[in-house]
């Protein structure tokens, strides 16, 4: 039987990714809300980003 063994992924809030990646908001929010830069909407008005979600799709692995 294989262990699962759960990995540790930090998430920041839209304006903490705006500020550590130098990105405008538009930019942010507009990526959001087409798909480009993954989320996760905990309620109507709180998102969280996974931290590398920036360095997965400039490696060309959004799914991931």
């Amino acid at each position: 039987m294989d262990e699962f063994t759960p990995t540790q992924t930090k998430f920041l809030t839209p304006k903490q990714f705006m500020e550590a990646r130098n990105l405008t908001r538009n930019t942010v929010y507009e990526g959001i809300k087409n798909g480009t830069i993954p989320s996760v909407r905990i309620s109507k008005r709180k998102i969280l980003i996974p931290e590398d979600a920036l360095e997965r799709l400039l490696q060309g692995h959004p799914e991931e």
